[in-house]
């Protein structure tokens, strides 16, 4: 038998499924612009809100990181995209960007020249027949 709901609970409903039609909107929106800041003023959901959904939902969480990823990877391909565009125009600027970060031949490498200096001195024969005596010392108690 259906139960009546009260006003209270048809409008604790419906806030329900709004938030849930956010959540997904914001989804979706982080595949395309994978910056929280942008993807929340594009669905209209505050910053505050998405972190604290993130907080209390794990789904909605792990649903948002691997939006963001996709939406990272979105975007790396589309700037290769373009790089390679403008190497193919002879851009110059372009052309040293990818050989200073994909050819090894061409990285900046940073160089590290340690100098350093040992110094080893020889004990003086004093030094030498006092230890040597010690030792005997020693030899002796013992044996």
């Amino acid at each position: 038998m259906a139960k009546n709901k009260t006003p209270q609970e048809k409008r604790l409903d419906t806030l329900t499924e709004d938030t849930e039609k956010q959540k997904k909107a914001l989804v979706a929106q982080l595949r395309r612009t994978p910056i929280v800041q942008l993807a929340c003023e594009r669905v209209d959901v505050g910053r505050a809100t998405y972190y604290k959904w993130r907080a209390r939902d794990q789904v909605f969480a792990r649903a948002a990181d691997r939006a963001k990823k996709a939406g990272e990877f979105f975007i790396n391909d589309m700037a290769e995209s373009r790089l390679l565009r403008m190497i193919q125009d002879d851009n110059i600027t372009a052309i040293i960007f990818w050989l200073k970060h994909n050819n090894p031949k061409y990285a900046v490498t940073t160089r590290v020249i340690h100098e350093h200096e040992v110094i080893t001195t020889r004990p003086s024969v004093e030094e030498t027949n006092a230890f040597a005596q010690h030792l005997a010392e020693i030899h002796a108690r013992k044996g």
